[in-house]
């Protein structure tokens, strides 16, 4: 960072960025901005919101309205990460040609990984995909997402205004008995 003064005033060079420190706040704001966005291509494992929490929590309020609302700050740092990754697979032999930094089982060691149960909702290819790789460890699947299983194939089955009337029906039932004569 250098400070050059001009007949316009001082200038902020940063990052290969000019700054016209007349503005100030502005100014401050850009350097902010550029900090942060160069943050999230260091380290695109952290969370863009994890990264303007931790860089904004220290910046002047003044500066802070001059920078961009939050969610597009949280945009901007996304598509700096984009610029790093790999183009998505097309076809499935190109999956085995992904570099080694952005496969999950190298960074999280999950190969030592011994589960005792897996919970899961109901879609088979969680099932499968858990039996074949961690043969022997039950999957529980969640009660909730059993009902909304149930739902979805009552609707299907176009069940599902037959079942909204028997459901108020049961209800009438229900209410008369409980106020009856």
């Amino acid at each position: 960072m250098a400070d050059q003064p001009n007949n316009l005033g001082t200038k902020l060079i940063m990052d290969g960025f000019v700054y016209n420190k007349s503005r100030s706040r502005e100014g401050e704001s850009e350097i902010v901005k550029s900090r942060i966005k160069r943050k999230a291509g260091e380290h695109p494992e952290e969370p863009p919101a994890w990264l303007l929490r931790t860089d904004l929590a220290s910046v002047s309020e003044g500066v802070l309205c001059q920078l961009p609302e939050r969610e597009a700050l949280k945009k901007s740092l996304r598509r700096v990460r984009r610029r790093n990754l790999p183009p998505n697979p097309r076809a499935l032999r190109e999956l085995a040609e992904l570099p080694e930094r952005f496969l999950a089982a190298d960074q999280h060691n999950i190969q030592n990984c011994a589960p005792t149960r897996i919970l899961s909702d109901f879609e088979m290819a969680i099932i499968n995909a858990s039996k074949s790789m961690l043969p022997g460890v039950p999957n529980k699947c969640c009660f909730f997402h059993f009902g909304q299983a149930l739902y979805r194939k009552i609707q299907s089955l176009g069940l599902q205004e037959e079942y909204c009337t028997r459901e108020s029906t049961i209800r009438e039932r229900e209410s008369t008995h409980d106020h009856g004569p």
